[in-house]
């Protein structure tokens, strides 16, 4: 166990495909145990969610409608990514929307001692989707598209690569090499 771990773990969900955060979930690695969790509902701009991202995530201009906007809901959680080694799953996704919420909103852009992608910590031979990494890990995704469950799942991820726990790769879907197209 690596008890001097201490790392912020973050996902979002977005209003339309790559924009505009309509979620965030915060999880807190100190001394390699998780010992806080938060979500946020954030309003995007006018209240408005596309019909796909709703149907991906369950999150409807009805529940943001009385959520606090982007700059409300940062001045809240930015101490959780500056100077802070800073974890999500996604291949660049997330840093990248919430990039695009903090320029949005003229904030200013955090400095990370670190960002990972736990995607990147797997061979890229094989599907390395949240779901599949969660299942060859035996971990309890609870829900999906959920930005805190997914945050924690993040979490977790991390924590059992870091005591080098082996994920069962025969489970996981081989992606097709672009020679195979």
């Amino acid at each position: 166990m690596h008890n001097n771990i201490n790392f912020t773990a973050f996902d979002l969900e977005t209003a339309f495909g790559q924009k505009h955060i309509c979620q965030v979930g915060i999880v807190i690695v100190k001394n390699g145990l998780i010992v806080e969790e938060k979500s946020f509902l954030v309003q995007p701009p006018e209240n408005k969610i596309s019909s796909y991202c709703s149907k991906i995530h369950g999150i409807t201009a009805s529940k943001t409608k009385d959520a606090p906007l982007f700059p409300e809901v940062w001045n809240e959680i930015k101490k959780y990514f500056i100077n802070q080694v800073v974890l999500h799953h996604s291949d660049g996704f997330d840093i990248r929307v919430l990039h695009q919420d903090i320029e949005y909103y003229n904030l200013e852009m955090p400095r990370y001692l670190a960002i990972q992608s736990t995607m990147a910590l797997f061979p890229e031979k094989y599907s390395r989707s949240l779901s599949n990494i969660c299942t060859a890990y035996e971990i309890d995704m609870e829900k999906h598209h959920d930005a805190v469950s997914d945050a924690r799942c993040c979490a977790q991820i991390m924590l059992k690569y870091l005591n080098d726990e082996t994920p069962d790769y025969k489970i996981l879907p081989k992606v097709k090499s672009r020679d195979e197209y």
